[in-house]
């Protein structure tokens, strides 16, 4: 009798975990830092390596950055940066901002943005360094 009760628990709880949002299941294992990174450009000549960053900066707020650097100074370097929230199974632009400059190999663009609860948040960054672009993203971080 114990066995059918253990089972029929275990039988609830996955199916409990089946039906819930992709939003619900990273609210279970919920993560304060997500960062994704691509590495040079294969042909590249400029592109050293761009950075996408994200994490939670107080209750409903979620700070995000990106970052491009350069092999070397260079004329022009930049980065775009996306914020994007999980609406149902689409990732929509919730905020979008970006920085240049000239004559260096380093830029960053970052901004602390305050966010409905309860989504998932990524940000996504094309990197620029002169004719050279590629792009990075992260994970989804879920601000509760």
């Amino acid at each position: 009798m114990k066995k059918k009760v253990v089972y029929f628990t275990a039988l609830l709880l996955t199916l409990g975990s089946l039906s819930s949002s992709p939003a619900e299941a990273f609210a279970q294992e919920r993560e304060t830092y997500s960062e994704g990174a691509v590495e040079a450009v294969p042909y590249g000549q400029y592109l050293q390596m761009g950075s996408s960053h994200i994490s939670e900066a107080g209750t409903g707020k979620v700070y995000a950055k990106g970052r491009t650097i350069a092999h070397t100074t260079i004329s022009k370097v930049s980065v775009n940066v996306r914020v994007e929230r999980l609406v149902g199974n689409a990732w929509l632009q919730y905020d979008y901002f970006s920085n240049a400059k000239y004559g260096a190999n380093v830029v960053t663009a970052s901004k602390t943005l305050t966010v409905p609860i309860g989504y998932l948040y990524r940000v996504t960054s094309i990197h620029t360094a002169n004719s050279d672009s590629s792009s990075s993203w992260t994970d989804g971080l879920y601000i509760g």
